[in-house]
């Protein structure tokens, strides 16, 4: 896979926001791999994501940050592949990947109480989908 930034920025323009690709494979109707289990920080290569620390270095809010803990970003107009290893394609297999963008990340929405859903949602952004033949 290759995500291409084509804007004029950096993919994470804010350090409270979430993006990154799902990357599933699907053989009829069920999944049988996915690019993580339960949250998209297990895939590091295609989450896009910035922590700030405080000075004891522990995760912080920007008011009181000193530094980065973590910055996994995508500069601005810059590429990134990502190769997965996944079981053996088979004939009528799917693969489907989704751009999904937080404008909060959920686990600092729920920190700050932030319940608004228009910020809390998940937003799809590209989706692409490949069957095998």
């Amino acid at each position: 896979m290759i995500i291409n930034n084509k804007m004029g920025h950096s993919i994470i323009t804010h350090p409270m926001r979430l993006k990154f690709a799902k990357t599933v494979i699907k053989r009829g109707s069920k999944i049988i791999w996915g690019n993580f289990k339960k949250s998209p920080l297990e895939d590091k290569q295609a989450t896009f994501i910035i922590v700030l620390q405080d000075i004891k270095g522990k995760p912080s809010l920007p008011n009181k940050a000193v530094a980065y803990k973590l910055n996994r970003n995508l500069k601005a107009m810059s590429s990134k592949t990502i190769n997965y290893k996944v079981p053996k394609l088979q004939k009528g297999d799917e693969v489907i990947t989704k751009w999904i963008s937080y404008i909060v990340n959920p686990k600092v929405a729920k920190k700050l109480q932030i319940t608004t859903k228009d910020i809390t949602k998940q937003y799809i952004g590209v989706e692409e989908s490949l069957f095998i033949y």
